[in-house]
């Protein structure tokens, strides 16, 4: 995943101390289940769940519906955008797509299928739209900022160490920085049995990995495996 050369940070106009002392987003219905992209087969695929999770955070914070979205909608019909279908690709190709076809088709009306396929959406089975997206500033306040004001945010991270992850908060001071997979933020807290604080990060690799499809990242330590590099959210 290529960190794209005209990404243009957008301001939130930060200001530590007034931010809540934690964020769960699944507590007010934004964020859907956990998925698996490899469930019928190996497809690098976490940058469409990652787009996807944004833009269905945004349908239920703005419409009040919490609808699974498609991926494979994203997969197939942003490739003119620079996308690559299994391959890592960046989220905000999948927003321009989205926007400029005014919509994405529930997972139910175009399921996942794990590969690369022909685009078949029909704007009579859209789900969702955005208007918009843009992208956070690159450091860690400013990404508590996005995810407390905004609600889920799309995220790029190194997985080589994080993919081993199996509970706890991932506090790894060599991690690498080096993006290519996306996850979907959705809050962050502090670890009341070791005073870490951390981010709250929903996975694509099914509910058996991690903290059931979830993970802690530790916050504020570096931006740690990358996490607040490559950062987007839809409106």
């Amino acid at each position: 995943m290529k960190i794209p050369e005209d990404m243009t940070p957008t301001p939130l106009n930060v200001t530590d101390g007034v931010l809540p002392a934690n964020v769960d987003w699944r507590r007010a219905r934004y964020v859907t289940s956990v998925k698996d992209q490899n469930a019928q087969g190996n497809c690098g695929s976490g940058w469409a769940f990652s787009a996807a999770g944004a833009l269905e955070g945004l349908w239920a914070r703005t419409r009040g519906e919490l609808v699974d979205l498609s991926p494979q909608n994203l997969m197939d019909c942003s490739k003119p955008y620079g996308s690559y279908g299994c391959q890592p690709s960046n989220m905000d190709n999948a927003f321009k797509y989205v926007i400029d076809y005014n919509g994405i088709a529930s997972d139910a009306s175009y399921p996942y299928e794990a590969r690369n396929g022909n685009c078949r959406y029909d704007p009579q089975t859209r789900a969702a739209t955005c208007s918009s997206y843009k992208s956070v500033e690159q450091n860690e306040l400013a990404l508590q900022q996005a995810v407390a004001t905004i609600g889920p945010i799309s995220v790029g991270v190194d997985e080589t160490d994080i993919k081993y992850y199996n509970g706890g908060v991932f506090n790894n001071p060599s991690c690498r920085k080096q993006i290519n997979h996306a996850m979907l933020l959705v809050g962050y807290d502090t670890d009341p049995a070791t005073g870490l604080d951390y981010w709250l990060i929903k996975n694509s690799w099914g509910p058996g990995w991690g903290e059931n499809g979830y993970m802690r990242l530790a916050r504020n330590k570096n931006q740690m495996c990358g996490i607040s590099k490559y950062a987007y959210y839809p409106l």
